[in-house]
């Protein structure tokens, strides 16, 4: 009978120790917890701030927690770490990264506990900008001449000379050029296809502009030097289309570090900063896009 006794005492402490250790392991293994918008994945602009909160069940079982940044799956920063300081809650906002190109970022949560166990978690951020972004140089031709690439497609970043424009005028947007009177030059013009004055001045017998099956209108607005804006604009709706061209003009003078609002005939709406302006034979004109990818 004592025998028995001592082996359902052994059974029942088994029993314990093992329910013990499993509630032990479910509340380590579920220390951390984030409160995200959507299931561990977010998509958000270049700059956008975001949020997550961060829970700890059992603090007093954690040793340190930390969360890392991945930005391309390359690390770039040590966002938080609670060596040796217990955490209970974390409400954390953050602004991601902003690149030229699409990225994506992961943030790892992780940490150890008093057992000298390390857990962790991640989600990701898909950072997607709406705006193409870019840099272009168009060159100054004579009214003659066929060859210089002086006509762009403001979408695809497309350069062409007007004899290319004469067989693909649906996708020229801009052109540029610059009178010459009297060799004197008249400050360089940039305009669209269906600008009067464009079409006066690309007079080559073959490919002028009013020999163009299509001569597409594009609309501008000098919205003058602005170009901090122009750095932090990522969204499409936060100038561009506020700038809302009531008065616009088919023909701009640009002036180096003026910022012009466009449309092309297709709607799109975009926003270009003029880098650099050279007078003269060999002139030319460099600008930075940024255009409505959607």
């Amino acid at each position: 009978m004592k025998l028995f006794k001592w082996f359902f005492l052994f059974i029942a402490l088994s029993l314990l120790n093992f329910y013990c250790k499993k509630e032990e392991n479910k509340i380590e293994k579920n220390s951390i917890a984030t409160d995200l918008e959507v299931d561990g994945f977010l998509t958000v602009e270049p700059e956008q701030e975001f949020s997550f909160i961060v829970k700890a069940k059992n603090p007093e079982s954690i040793v340190s927690f930390k969360i890392n940044r991945f930005q391309n799956q390359n690390l770039t920063e040590l966002i938080i770490d609670t060596s040796f300081a217990p955490i209970e809650n974390i409400d954390y906002k953050i602004k991601s990264k902003v690149g030229d190109k699409e990225s994506i970022e992961k943030y790892v949560f992780s940490y150890l506990d008093k057992n000298g166990k390390s857990y962790s978690k991640d989600f990701i951020v898909n950072v997607v900008s709406r705006l193409f972004t870019y840099k272009v140089r168009l060159k100054r031709s004579a009214p003659d001449l066929f060859d210089v690439k002086n006509c762009l497609n403001l979408y695809s970043n497309q350069l062409l000379t007007i004899q290319e424009g004469y067989y693909n005028s649906v996708l020229v947007d801009l052109v540029y050029f610059q009178e010459n009177n009297n060799s004197d030059f008249e400050p360089p013009k940039l305009g669209g296809p269906f600008d009067g004055e464009a079409r006066k001045f690309f007079s080559h017998p073959s490919f002028r502009l009013t020999n163009w099956k299509v001569r597409n209108k594009t609309v501008f607005k000098n919205l003058g030097s602005k170009e901090l804006v122009f750095e932090k604009l990522v969204k499409e709706d936060s100038l561009i289309k506020t700038a809302s061209l009531a008065n616009e003009f088919s023909v701009v003078y640009p002036v180096k570090g003026q910022v012009i609002a466009f449309k092309t005939v297709n709607s799109k709406f975009g926003i270009l900063r003029i880098d650099s302006v050279n007078i003269g034979t060999l002139g030319f004109i460099d600008f930075s896009v940024k255009i409505q990818k959607y």
